[in-house]
């Protein structure tokens, strides 16, 4: 008696794939600190299952925005280093906005 064993994906399972390796990139619960890009992501929205596709888009077009998603447990480290002018997450804020 053999077993036949299918390791064929088909293009949605190796997308899904992707898109699940994506979202264990980022921490998990996450809070977005970039700027608000309408119809995308509003400043500090809280992600607890995962980053929504729209935004992973946007993190493609605009690498430093990644550096705009922290662990909630980081968010008031964040915070703070955002309201402070020179600061690596002040300049990534301004960058990602002067990008749009």
């Amino acid at each position: 008696m053999s077993r036949k064993t299918e390791t064929a994906s088909t293009p949605e399972t190796v997308e899904q794939a992707a898109q699940a390796d994506k979202r264990a990139a980022h921490p998990q619960p996450c809070v977005y600190c970039g700027p608000t890009v309408p119809n995308v992501a509003r400043q500090y929205t809280v992600y607890s299952h995962g980053v929504p596709k729209e935004l992973e888009a946007f993190i493609q077009e605009h690498p430093a925005a990644r550096g705009m998603l922290v662990s909630v447990e980081r968010f008031p480290e964040m915070r703070k280093r955002l309201d402070t002018p020179g600061t690596v997450q002040a300049v990534l804020y301004q960058k990602i906005r002067a990008e749009m």
